[in-house]
């Protein structure tokens, strides 16, 4: 039968091998954009019991891959920004896919089995990322993912309510 979904854009790099290693800025944006991880109150973030999760389990995710390393994150109402970092190893092939995937299904299973609602839906399809290609590039991207709470308020990512 023919699939009416619409067609989603790649947004990977076509030459670029996402199993090698490499620096990565992502961002991860909740379902519909749901404020569900926590609030902004004068430039400082307050996590929810949502967004709690949802940082606990970013931070496990070196934890299940050792050829991953992560740097600065933060969780914003509605997505999270992080750095990760992926070494090279001759055991195993991971992806940035690989763990994103698997990021964003031991979250949802965790904000599940909290909420008590097998139904709910935690993350929007697909990710954000960016390769970072230098020292100078991971420096912007630490002093963006410092000061994003600061510039909530002008957030690309903040609902525009009417």
């Amino acid at each position: 039968m023919f699939n009416e979904r619409k067609q989603r854009k790649d947004v990977r790099l076509k030459d670029r091998d996402y199993a090698g290693r490499g620096v990565y800025f992502v961002t991860i944006c909740s379902f519909e954009r749901l404020e569900l991880f926590g609030s902004v109150h004068d430039g400082i973030v307050c996590e929810s019991a949502v967004g709690a999760i949802v940082s606990q389990q970013w931070l496990g995710i070196s934890e299940s891959f050792s050829t991953v390393d992560l740097d600065l994150h933060i969780i914003m109402p509605n997505h999270i920004h992080g750095i990760i970092v992926l070494q090279p190893s001759d055991e195993v092939q991971i992806t940035l896919g690989n763990i994103i995937r698997q990021f964003k299904a031991k979250s949802t299973t965790a904000v599940r089995r909290f909420l008590s609602d097998p139904e709910v839906r935690l993350w929007q399809r697909n990710y954000y990322e960016h390769v970072v290609r230098s020292t100078d590039d991971l420096d912007r991207m630490r002093v963006y993912i410092k000061g994003n709470p600061s510039n909530w308020q002008t957030d690309e990512y903040l609902p525009r309510r009417s």
